[in-house]
């Protein structure tokens, strides 16, 4: 089967499904055979494929931190992290863990991810170099979340959607390439 892209929480067409071409019809007790294995963190951010399956993208806290990071799809290898610092906000309850909550979107050579905090960071998908960033709440006028922010962006046209949340500011439009309200 070819490679399929996993861009965004969902998949490629937010139906959780992939093409069924080339799946195997049963596995063996043993399940299929395991490539690799490795911890990174705590968080509960979906992981990402590129179109040609070589790449993943997730999300996880470290310490105070969050940290987003790209893997070699064959090998576990980290190819980049992008960290920054993410204290919990006041009035944040993280009993049902720290986060990160949301799933990152994969477009156009962009990772567009957003932290517990409201953090909106638009990272060069090959390299983990920040283009870009806006803070949902300090900045956007956003809510702090009981439970963090958890919203994962979405592509539509040449924007990304994210919730803000709060009096007059529920959804905002930002241009993909610059983070500009559009």
């Amino acid at each position: 089967m070819a490679a399929c892209g996993w861009p965004q929480w969902g998949g490629p067409t937010r139906n959780f499904q992939v093409p069924d071409a080339g799946l195997a019809a049963s596995w063996t007790d043993q399940g299929p055979k395991r490539l690799w294995k490795r911890d990174i963190g705590f968080g509960h951010s979906s992981i990402l494929v590129d179109d040609g399956g070589q790449r993943l993208y997730t999300m996880y806290r470290s310490g105070d931190d969050e940290v987003v990071i790209s893997l070699d799809a064959n090998t576990g290898q980290t190819l980049w992290e992008f960290r920054y610092p993410a204290p919990f906000l006041s009035g944040m309850n993280m009993d049902v863990g720290p986060g990160p909550h949301a799933t990152a979107l994969l477009v156009g050579g962009r990772l567009y991810a957003a932290g517990v905090s409201g953090k909106l960071h638009c990272l060069d998908a090959r390299r983990g170099k920040l283009r870009w960033k806006r803070g949902l709440l300090e900045e956007m006028g956003g809510t702090v979340m009981v439970r963090g922010y958890s919203a994962s962006p979405i592509a539509y046209r040449n924007t990304v959607i994210v919730t803000v949340g709060g009096p007059g500011h529920a959804l905002a439009a930002l241009d993909q390439k610059t983070g500009a309200v559009v």
